[in-house]
């Protein structure tokens, strides 16, 4: 049953109303161009502006382009570029981080780049700049480095005053004269460091780029060096002494000073003033200066402040001592790199009648000044600088000062500055009668006026007016009159410059120091310093003062314009980095691959030629490009080569500048061919005609012979570098020496001594005794006879002799004589001693073995040809001789000595040795205690007994290594004495390849442990000492101390293992220390966080020394010369002076570090020196590990200090042990190559041990012959992708299922050539491949996650340098490989190829697979059998989750916060997350924040988004396998695509979508903007609503809390302007009682246009009583965010929008008392943005139906309410009922008449119900709500009539929201209103999953039995009743009537709705019945509802019944409906 409501409820179909009147525009003609950047603006102004067309924007992806072939990095203009990139981020320009700097090819700069252009042709004039601002890019050319400087600065300026974008333009600007100064008067006042750094900054900010510092003065000086003694006739003075008490700098201060100004651009100028103003230094020497009483001096405080102070230069000793003063700080600030130096001399009047009385008079005493001051000058020109001085000593030009002086125009008082110019001085203006001087506080004179008003010398000074009037005494007022100027100033050679004068005078007479004389900015005094430099720059600026002040802004970390000094917030700037290594281009088959080449021309050439050598040729004209123009760099070019060609040879072609051709060597690969090139011309390939090739290795400078069987066939060749190497054609005739036959008989002659076959004893040019195999070189012996059958052997002055039974050579003979008999010859001496050979000539005492002497022929050998090669620099090249192709290295000549170096710390034990101290007797050469033994060694290379002497180390020898001939101490034994080393430290055999410490020498130094020696008073002044030794063993607190105190033996822990922590004794601790000397200590410490090695940390930094050669033979490095460290060698600069590198900290002058800042001392580390002796990182070892080819003249020489230990083949050859002086030693190879093992031709093992251990300084030299050389074989093994071609680098990764090829290595790091090279290659997966020159097999392991496939085709070639390959082969299959082997003789240095061997990986998904390969390969070199080994390793694993996508309704910026699924296993490996490189952003910009899978990504909007954006990020991945280790896979890279949503909302202030303007009248911002984001709504991840976010949920007024607002009267018109893709937009506004009317233009690129009028006005009130609205002007009435104006259903497209308002009377409503009207515009909504939203894109059709959003159709509700539908009691309408739960007084007039035309409103207890209907196959339906009532929440109930609530909350935002309501879809929606506010509802959209077609309708509809449901519902809503359960309720319907039996607790019914109140009794149960008669026609079964209710008014739940209609039920009762519906209800406003 129903009931009928207990309040009036009135049910309405409404009629239509069309929502936007489209009315004809009325035609105001207003249109304003909106300027999109801001134009150039800085100070100083610009001097020319060219105006262009768009507008640039920096953003977070642009970046610093510099225009440079080479690194910057240490050029000026690079240091000023990063400069100024930390100045652009401390202004938050783009953003608050460092913008990148690259290098590179101008044509490689990307679009939004700041290209510079240091050295640019367009700009002539130095300072100058040439800026150009166009879409793209802003670029910035200059002539010099000062211009760069210049030109970011106005660019940083222009966009501090207007933004990051800048409009289009070109802009020239120099500046008027060449230095813009200020003068700081530093000394009578203490100034701060930070205080003048920041003067600094802001003086390069505003262009001015010199500053004098002038820290002496009659008071103080305030500027001391570290030392600073002068001595003047035998008497020392200490300059230091002058030090004030309130403050000086130091050395240290002024370094920084003079570093911040050489990064900013500014000149510092130092003045020392002398012979006046130096009373500063008064007291060092006061009977050198002078007083004058008579003349006053108010800032002196010397001699009590009484007079004036100066030296009496006609003095001697005065004079003597006031040059050497100024000398002291000239030679400091040279060395800095100042380029002038003011030595002032000024007030020289006073000076000079301050000279004590005599004969010379006055013009005398000139002369000595005169004297004085040129002196000074030519020292200071000496130095590099330039002198200056101020003007008032140039009384005339008469008096002879230099003309190389710069004059400081300070005075009027003598020479005018304009004869002062014409005479030829350079002339800077500082004069104080132009107002240039300032005092703080200072006051009026009629000499000098101070602190003249800034903004007369704005108006009226420029750098030419040198005196002014500038004041009146009559009126006694500040003046500015020019009275003298300079003609033509702007020019060097007249005016070099201008300064600002800053004073300190009167500040130091009130006690102020500097920092308070800037912050309290006396007399506009920061604002002076800007007005100088605007002047100094140019004129051309016209802004009158007050408006040009009003727009200076301050340079980062600098001055305010306050004069206070700002915060460093100063970024470290970006490195400078290489833009590309290469860039590669293509044109067919020419490839040319250069840095900054962007594009290619290659046209084939028909032409004919004809090359030597040569079958075949092709040819190009080769053209790249660089942008536009011709590309004119170095490169290389690639060329396919053709395919028809055979497997003849091949090099390139390159043509010649005289027009000829000639090959060039070069490489293949894949097809095609590659060379370098200097240049691009002509280029092709040739096929070659050769038989054959030779490697020839030669040095630069030196040549070498081959000789030829026969004569080349020309007499003449030229390589294909002549620059590189040259070839010449000779003969060679050789003497040829062949043996004969043994003697019987021996007389007097010449033979040689032979053994066997092919053995003659011989001697080397050093007299060492040899064996030869080759007659023609062996030694030819005379023998003489001295006796009967006795006789001398000698050769050339060498005799044969022996010595303690030992063969060896002298320069007589002694008494020894040989004799011959028995077929040897024999030595007598108490028996035959036979000379013999076995292996090496020696004496044995039989003859088995015995030599002979043989004769032996001489013979002119035939004349040979020969080939003559001669290097001329490093490099490659190439000639082809009679079909041999000569490959030619040249290579510097050089040995590159590998190195290895430890660092250690100052232990204040063996690494801490100080002479004297604590530490000393761990020097191991002298003990502590020790007395002095004049006379216990010889004076030159004495011994002592190492046991008795010194250390006193048993089993040592202290031997005099360090004699100097001529010093006789330097041969004596001396407890401090440098001279001498020990030998014996260590045994003569290394330890697992180290030097191992004997045993005493360990108990040495364990008996020092133990008794605690350590050099704690050194200590005490390092930081970074090694106390973890100290406080772990000896402190008397140690933490671990010693279990046992031997210092002999070794405990039982530490020998079962020599570790760290194993150490229990004095001597485990000894042993440790020693014999881990030479390696990286494996224990480890962590202090302050940061874990490292306890005791020597290996620098991976150095990998090699050089040791030059002399072209002789003999290589050296001496540190004695200056040494440079490269990036990776130590190599001396022999054009290095003592000064050449003074402030180069990569050249080391005179000593050896080379490991300052690498080590322990590094910043990660402790970042400070580990010696306190020298301040240098003194605590070092090296090792170096070599080979080479033993011949028996062979030395080594090492000079220097301290510990050296060379081992050959492991045994102990030079010993040069302990802490010393400069120590020499050389060995002789021949001297130990019997203990060494040494054989003559064959390789040998070389290992050199080095030790520095501090003291006071570091030298090292090494000389010797020995050809060093790395080890003979390398092998190596390479994986490539065989995919792309990319290195896998071994122990790195790849994901699954990838195909790698490998090329197998072998590279000859011998001195000899190699052959017979085998192969063998296995893996952990059972496969081997075994190839050499004689076989090959292929054993397959069968394993499927390794498929190995050795069937061809293979690559081989032999590399013989990076560019240059020969025998390059094809070989079909492992056979070819083998044959080719057959063939292959590496020559040293080259490298052999063999690649081709393929490997298919295939791992378990999700699970690491580690495969290992592994290399053997063997060769043959000199007779030696050589072997290699090398390992390949790669894992792989599958990860996936590489994409996703989210899509965006708001303009607001996104944070993903979850880029990876927590569910993957795999996101575990992530372990960096960063942006891709290279990435344009078409919409937003991107930051990325965090690490790891907690990274979260920011995209914020910058743009309107039509399209997908992707951005890419690079996911670097990491295995951490059992064991720890870590490997790295390769970058996955995941792609987030953000798409626009089918509808997106921008807020006003987004970006620059919307341009305001205004004509009279000026948009302002109503509200304060909040900052929110939007939700991250990820595509297919459910719940994404398009519309609704939860940023806007409490929007109650402006969307995010603002509005652009403007008020328009009169003629003054606004416009908003905007542009989009789309099909439709609403304007969101405010509707209140003072806005008006507004038109709209809407304009298509289709053609569409269309005006519309909007009036927007909102000024009603409502009369609760009456239900009346009545207009109410004045009362403050407003609904926010409502959309005034909407246009749908455009063809998508691109549209222009004009939203213009106007006042008109016309369409005024009285708003703000007439004559006005307000507009507010809050946001626009834009409807399809991608043109997507109808599924005609397929990408976002599958996206918008993922998140059912797809085919969106829209309707407004407001349209349905006011149709003129209506429904009779038997049909259905459209349409939908309104109720009024409240008052039920509001007319359908009020509502069509008044109110905004698009929305819905809902009062308080108001509700809106309808049926919906949605066909097709729906995907969601959703409503939008929103409260439009600032801060006055609506509450929004929506339910179905079936019971089901689908919302039930708050509405407080006024922002559009929406929400589902699919599941309503089918019954009867009641939105119901029971909040305070009114509630909106404005748009009901339906999305589909499937493309709906005419049918899909979206319908609202209702009938009598849903309106009645509707109604109850309602009612439920607003008055809801405790649940009723009555005793029964029974219904039944009989006829006519229906019948319902109730329990007696049933107060009343409703049936269907109407109520009951009737009933009767039943006497026998008490139950009640109710009868009602049927009043409608009851069709289709329809259903009896009955609700019962108790005297409470409390209601049951329904009881239904069926109905059967019968022929007696059809009576039909009309007008029910009439009965419903009342009166015309509509929304209640109030």
């Amino acid at each position: 049953m129903k009931r009928k409501l207990t309040k009036r409820l009135t049910a309405l179909l409404l009629s239509a109303l069309t929502v936007v009147s489209a009315l004809p525009f009325l035609g105001w003609g207003m249109r304003v161009r909106a300027a999109e950047g801001a134009d150039i603006a800085s100070v100083p102004a610009v001097r020319e502006t060219t105006p262009g067309s768009g507008t640039f924007t920096l953003t977070t992806d642009s970046r610093f382009f510099i225009a440079a072939d080479s690194d910057p990095s240490k050029t000026d203009a690079g240091l000023f570029v990063q400069t100024v990139s930390s100045e652009f981020a401390a202004k938050g320009i783009p953003s608050a981080n460092v913008m990148p700097i690259v290098y590179g090819n101008k044509a490689q700069a990307k679009t939004g780049d700041i290209i510079i252009i240091p050295d640019s042709r367009n700009v002539d004039k130095a300072q100058g700049y040439r800026l150009t601002v166009d879409a793209k890019n802003i670029t910035v050319e200059a002539k010099d480095a000062a211009g760069v400087l210049n030109g970011l600065h106005t660019v940083l300026q222009s966009m501090v005053r207007g933004g990051n974008a800048l409009n289009a333009c070109t802009v020239n600007d120099w500046p008027d004269v060449a230095e813009r100064s200020v003068y700081l008067d530093c000394g009578r006042v203490y100034f701060k460091p930070e205080t003048i750094k920041a003067l600094i900054r802001t003086l390069s900010w505003n262009k001015m780029n010199v500053l004098y510092l002038d820290f002496s003065n009659n008071n103080a000086t305030r500027f001391f060096l570290d030392e600073m003694k002068v001595t003047v006739a035998g008497t020392t003075y200490d300059i230091t002494k002058a030090k004030p008490s309130n403050g000086s700098l130091s050395q240290t201060d002024m370094d920084g000073i003079i570093a911040e100004a050489n990064k900013y651009g500014v000149q510092i100028i130092p003045t020392f003033n002398s012979p006046g103003h130096i009373g500063g230094i008064y007291d060092v020497a006061p009977s050198l200066f002078t007083v004058n009483e008579r003349v006053g001096d108010y800032d002196s405080t010397a001699n009590g402040g009484k007079g004036k102070i100066a030296l009496d230069v006609r003095n001697e000793d005065s004079y003597a001592f006031g040059q050497a003063a100024v000398k002291l700080y000239v030679d400091y600030f040279a060395s800095k790199g100042c380029k002038s130096f003011n030595v002032a001399a000024d007030e020289i009047s006073d000076v000079i009648s301050a000279f004590k009385p005599d004969n010379d008079g006055y013009e005398n005493s000139v002369t000595y000044f005169v004297k004085y001051i040129n002196e000074l000058d030519n020292y200071i020109v000496s130095k590099g600088m330039t002198t200056r001085m101020f003007n008032d000593g140039f009384r005339s030009l008469d008096l002879g000062f230099n003309k190389d002086i710069t004059v400081m125009y300070w005075t009027t008082e003598s020479l005018t500055a304009q004869k002062l110019i014409d005479a030829g001085y350079k002339v800077v203006n500082l004069n104080c009668h132009a107002g240039l001087y300032y005092a703080y506080c200072g006051n009026i004179s009629s000499a000098y006026v101070w602190n003249q008003d800034v903004d007369k010398i704005y108006a009226g000074w420029n750098p030419g007016v040198t005196s002014c009037k500038v004041y009146h005494w009559d009126t006694y007022s500040y003046a500015y009159t020019p009275q003298e100027w300079v003609t033509d100033y702007a020019n060097e050679d007249k005016l070099l410059g201008a300064a600002f004068a800053i004073w300190t005078d009167y500040a130091f007479n009130r006690g102020k120091d500097g920092t308070t004389i800037f912050a309290e900015n006396y007399k506009n005094m920061m604002q002076k310093i800007y007005t100088v430099a605007e002047r100094s720059w140019s004129t051309v600026c016209t802004d009158n003062y007050s408006t040009w002040s009003g727009n200076l802004n301050t340079a980062p970390a600098g001055l305010s314009l306050t004069g206070s000094v700002l915060a460093d917030n100063l970024p470290t700037p970006s490195p400078i980095t290489l833009e590309a290594t290469m860039n590669t281009v293509e044109d067919g088959d020419v490839r040319v691959s250069a840095v900054g080449v962007t594009g290619l021309t290659a046209s084939k050439l028909t032409e004919s030629v004809s090359i030597d050598n040569a079958k075949s040729v092709i040819l190009y004209d080769v053209t790249p490009k660089a942008g536009n123009d011709n590309y004119t760099g170095k490169g290389m070019v690639s060329i396919k080569i053709p395919s028809a060609w055979d497997n003849t040879p091949i090099m390139g072609v390159e043509k010649t500048s005289n027009g000829g051709y000639r090959l060039v060597a070069g490489t293949s690969n894949n097809g095609w061919f590659s060379f370098e090139v200097s240049h691009f011309s002509v280029y092709g390939l040739a096929q070659v005609n050769y038989t054959g090739s030779k490697s020839i290795i030669v040095s630069v400078g030196g040549t070498k012979e081959i000789p030829l069987d026969t004569a080349p066939s020309q007499n003449s060749y030229e390589t294909a570098d002549e620059t590189v190497a040259s070839v010449s054609v000779g003969t060679k005739t050789e003497t040829v020496v062949k043996a004969g036959a043994q003697v019987t008989s021996l007389t007097n002659g010449t033979y040689l001594i032979k053994n066997g076959a092919s053995n003659f004893l011989s001697i080397d040019s050093n007299g060492n005794i040899i064996n030869v195999t080759d007659a023609s070189v062996a030694t030819q012996w005379t023998f003489t006879s001295t006796s009967s059958n006795r006789y001398t052997i000698s050769s050339n002055g060498k005799y044969l002799t022996v010595s303690s039974l030992k063969l060896t050579v002298s320069t007589s003979a002694g008494d020894v004589s040989w004799r011959y008999q028995n077929g040897g010859i024999y030595y007598r001496n108490n028996g035959n001693y036979y000379l013999s050979y076995i292996d090496s000539w020696y004496l044995a005492t039989n003859r088995s073995n015995a030599g002979y002497p043989a004769t032996f022929t001489t013979t002119t050998g035939e004349t040979k040809p020969t080939l003559t090669f001669t290097g001329h620099k490093v490099g490659t090249t190439s000639v082809i001789i009679d079909n041999v192709l000569y490959y030619i290295e040249v290579n510097d000549g050089n040995i590159y000595l590998p190195v290895k170096f430890i660092d250690y710390r100052a232990d204040g034990m063996l690494f801490d040795f100080q002479i004297g101290g604590a530490s000393y007797p761990y020097g191991l050469v002298h003990g502590a205690g020790e007395t002095d033994s004049s006379n216990a060694a010889t004076s030159n290379g004495g011994t002592l007994n190492g046991s008795q002497y010194g250390a006193k180390i048993s089993g040592t020898t202290l031997e005099n290594t360090g004699y100097v001939p001529g010093d006789y101490y330097s041969g004596q034994w001396y407890a401090w004495g440098g001279a001498w080393s020990r030998s014996g430290l260590v045994k003569p055999n290394l330890r697992n390849g180290l030097p191992e410490y004997t045993d005493a020498t360990i108990t040495h130094v364990a008996k020092l442990l133990y008794a605690k020696t350590y050099n704690s008073a050194d200590m005490a002044n390092v930081q970074n000492f090694n106390d973890v030794i100290y406080n772990t063993f000896i402190a008397t607190n140690a933490t671990k101390g010693f279990k046992s105190n031997s210092t002999t033996s070794m405990s039982a822990a530490f020998t079962a293992a020599q570790t760290w922590d194993n150490i229990q004794c004095p001597y485990d601790l000894a042993y440790y220390l020693l014999n881990n000397l030479f390696r990286e200590d494996q224990a480890t410490v962590t202090i302050n966080g940061k874990t490292m090695p306890i005791n020597g940390i290996y620098v991976d930094k150095y990998k090699s020394l050089v040791l030059v050669s002399d072209g002789n033979g003999v290589y050296s490095l001496n540190a004695k010369n200056a040494l440079r460290y490269g990036d990776t060698t130590i190599y001396e600069d022999d054009t290095s002076t003592d000064n050449t590198y003074k402030n180069d900290k990569n050249v080391e002058e005179k000593h050896f570090y080379p490991l300052d800042g690498l080590g322990y001392d590094a910043p990660d580390y402790f970042g400070d020196t580990t010696d306190m002796t020298t301040g240098r990182n003194g605590n070092f070892a090296m090792v170096s590990e070599v080979q080479f080819v033993y011949n028996p003249n062979q030395y080594f020489t090492f000079s220097g200090d301290d510990d050296v230990y060379l081992y050959i083949n492991g045994v102990l050859a030079l010993d040069l042990g302990g802490a010393h002086g400069v120590c020499t030693k050389t060995v002789k190879l021949s001297d130990v190559a019997a203990k060494c093992g040494l054989t003559a031709g064959k390789v040998a093992d070389f290992k050199f041990f080095y030790m520095e251990r501090n003291s006071s300084a570091s030298n090292f030299s090494i000389k010797t012959n020995i050809e060093l050389a790395t080890p003979a074989i390398s092998v190596d093994k390479k994986a490539y992708n065989a995919t792309n071609g990319i290195e896998v680098n071994s122990g790195s990764a790849l994901h699954s299922s990838v195909d790698v090829i490998y090329d197998l290595m072998v590279t000859n790091k011998g001195n000899l050539p190699m052959t017979d090279i085998s192969f063998v290659d296995t893996d952990n997966c059972g496969n081997r491949i075994e190839f050499n020159g004689t076989e090959s097999k292929f054993v397959n392991g069968n394993n499927s996650k390794a498929v190995i496939n050795a069937g061809g085709p293979f690559t081989a070639w032999i590399q013989i340098s990076d560019t240059a390959v020969r025998n390059e082969q094809t070989c079909a299959d492992l056979a070819e490989v083998t044959a080719y082997l057959k063939t292959v003789e590496l020559a040293p240095g080259e490298t052999l190829h063999i690649k081709g061997i393929r490997c298919n990986l295939t791992p378990d998904n999700n699970s690491v697979f580690k495969y290992e390969n592994n290399l053997n390969a063997k060769g043959t070199a000199g007779g030696i059998d050589l072997a290699g080994t090398a390992m390949h390793e790669i894992y792989s694993f599958e990860i996936n989750d590489t994409s996703r996508a989210y899509v965006v309704d708001f303009g607001l910026p996104l944070r993903i916060t979850e880029l990876f699924d927590s569910n993957v296993a795999a996101t575990a490996l992530v372990t960096d997350v960063k942006l891709a490189k290279d990435q344009t952003f078409r919409y937003g910009t991107v930051e990325l924040v965090g690490n790891k899978t907690d990274a979260q990504l920011i995209y914020t909007l910058n743009k309107t988004i039509h399209g997908a954006e992707v951005i890419t990020l690079d996911i670097e991945l990491t295995i951490t396998l059992a064991d720890g280790t870590q490997i790295k896979l390769p970058t996955t890279q995941k792609h987030i695509t953000i798409i626009p949503a089918t509808t997106v909302y921008y807020e006003d202030t987004f970006s620059d979508f919307i341009r305001f303007e205004g004509s009279g009248c000026s948009w302002t911002t109503d509200g304060m903007t909040v900052s929110k984001e939007q939700s991250a709504d990820r595509i297919a991840h459910g719940g994404n609503v398009y519309g609704y976010d939860q940023a806007y949920d409490t929007m109650s007024k402006f969307s995010l809390g603002s509005a652009h607002k403007v008020t328009v009267s009169g003629s003054n018109y606004a416009t908003a302007k905007f542009s989009f893709y789309g099909t439709g937009f609403d304007v969101i506004s405010a509707t209140t009682n003072t806005s008006g009317t507004i038109v709209v233009s809407v304009t298509g690129a289709n053609g569409y246009s269309k005006n519309y009028l909007v009036d927007t006005y909102y000024g009603y009130t409502y009369d609760s009583a009456t239900g009346k609205w009545t207009p109410a002007p004045d009362a403050a009435k407003a609904l926010w965010q409502i959309p005034v104006m909407k246009v749908a259903n455009l063809d998508y497209g691109k549209y222009d929008v004009t939203i213009t308002v106007a006042y008109a009377d016309f369409f005024s409503h009285g708003q703000n008392g007439g004559g006005s009207y307000d507009f507010w515009l809050d946001a626009v909504r834009i409807y399809d943005p991608a043109g997507a939203a109808d599924g005609s894109k397929e990408n976002y059709e599958k996206a918008y139906k993922a998140d059912g959003e797809c085919w969106p159709t829209y309707m407004e509700l407001r349209d349905m309410i006011i149709r003129d539908n209506s429904f009779t009691a038997d049909s259905t309408a459209n349409g939908m009922i309104f109720i009024d739960g409240q008052t039920g007084k509001v007319s359908m007039a009020d509502y069509t008449s008044y109110g905004p035309n698009n929305e819905l409103y809902l009062a308080n207890g108001q509700a809106v119900a309808f049926r919906l209907n949605a066909a097709g196959n729906v995907a969601d339906i959703q409503i939008a709500l929103k409260a439009i009532q600032a801060g006055i929440k609506a509450h929004a109930v929506i339910t179905t009539t079936d019971g089901a609530k689908l919302f039930d909350g708050d509405i407080a935002t006024a922002t559009d929201m929406y929400r589902s309501i699919l599941a309503a879809n089918g019954k009867t929606v009641v939105i119901t209103n029971t909040g305070d506010g009114i509630l909106s509802i404005t748009n009901l959209k339906a999305t589909y999953s499937v493309k709906p077609v005419a049918t899909d309708t979206l319908n609202l509809t209702m009938d009598e039995k849903s309106a009645l449901a509707a109604l109850s519902a309602v009612d439920e809503v607003l008055n809801p009743k405790t649940p009723f359960e009555p005793g029964k309720v029974d219904v039944r319907v009989e006829d006519k009537d229906i019948t319902v039996i109730t329990s007696p607790d049933v107060d009343g019914i409703e049936i269907d709705g109407e109520k009951v109140t009737d009933f009767t009794v039943d006497s026998e149960t008490g139950n009640r019945i109710w009868k009602k008669a049927i009043d409608r026609i009851l069709k289709d079964n329809p259903e009896i509802s009955v609700v019962a209710r108790d005297s409470n008014g409390n209601v049951s739940a329904p009881v239904t019944a069926p109905v059967v209609a019968g022929g007696s039920i059809g009576a039909l009762i009309g007008g029910f409906i009439g009965r419903l519906i009342k009166n015309i209800l509509s929304v209640l406003f109030g």
